[in-house]
């Protein structure tokens, strides 16, 4: 992929690099944060890496992960959840990782969860998938392991 090329009313902030200047015409500057890492290939060129807000696109629309997860976290039945994107075979929604409290009817908890995402999330920002276990999926190191839909 090509490096993009800042255009010449920009300028980086040598302060922050987390920031641009905006130059206006009248020559007053106003520093604008970014929402994704950049990667400076030199002084003028740079590559878009990961977004800094955490946010992921779904339907055209900036979604927040962790917000879904803190309104499953609401839920009565629910002790842990963990929200990430579809991988791209899998969809392209969200889905989740429900650890239900002890005693809960797995069957009613998925249907249950359905409608309290329904009534408190908007489309986009709802699982389309649902994944029930006794404990998060982690990897080799403890870090949040994928989960197949």
């Amino acid at each position: 992929m090509q490096p993009f090329q800042l255009m010449p009313f920009w300028l980086r902030d040598a302060t922050n690099p987390l920031r641009l200047i905006r130059r206006a015409s009248d020559g007053g500057e106003r520093n604008v944060t970014l929402q994704d890492r950049l990667e400076w290939t030199d002084q003028g060129h740079f590559t878009i890496c990961a977004r800094l807000d955490n946010a992921v696109q779904v339907a055209g629309v900036n979604v927040f992960p962790e917000h879904v997860r803190e309104v499953l976290l609401r839920h009565p039945q629910v002790e842990d959840a963990a929200v990430r994107l579809m991988k791209q075979h899998e969809g392209e929604r969200l889905k989740a990782f429900v650890v239900p409290v002890a005693g809960a009817d797995q069957a009613v908890l998925i249907a249950d969860l359905s409608r309290w995402t329904s009534a408190r999330l908007s489309a986009p920002e709802r699982p389309k998938s649902f994944a029930i276990g006794a404990k998060l999926p982690v990897d080799e190191r403890s870090k949040l392991a994928d989960w197949p839909v």
